[in-house]
């Protein structure tokens, strides 16, 4: 089917996770992605406390910029990666924030299919 990590550094002090995932083409599309991420994010922030999650995607990648946006992330900037020898670009980076923003709170709820408990 596929796999969705979640990751940190100096995660004490940073309270920032980042998240990654790969998918199957015979599961695209299907809200997999979306709900994997959501799982991930609900641990981090809930469950562990984080304050902020990353996440990123390579340019042209639509459904990953889809999920994204659906649990609140923002864009915060282009990076630059290798991948063995060849140098790779335009990969689009996003955060979300805690439940600091209401977005996260509702699209949580809205992915999930769940009615809203958030506060503002």
């Amino acid at each position: 089917m596929g796999v969705q990590d979640v990751t940190a550094r100096d995660f004490a002090v940073r309270k920032t996770v980042v998240t990654g995932s790969w998918l199957g083409r015979a599961y695209q599309g299907r809200g997999y992605g979306t709900e994997m991420r959501a799982a991930v994010l609900t641990l981090a922030f809930d469950g562990l406390g984080a304050d902020r999650a990353e996440s990123g995607y390579f340019t042209g990648n639509a459904q990953s910029a889809g999920v994204s946006a659906k649990l609140g992330y923002v864009d915060n900037g282009d990076q630059i990666y290798s991948v063995g020898r060849e140098r790779v670009s335009n990969v689009a980076s996003e955060s979300a924030a805690k439940h600091g923003s209401a977005a996260w709170c509702r699209s949580r709820s809205k992915a999930w299919n769940r009615a809203s408990s958030c506060s503002a």
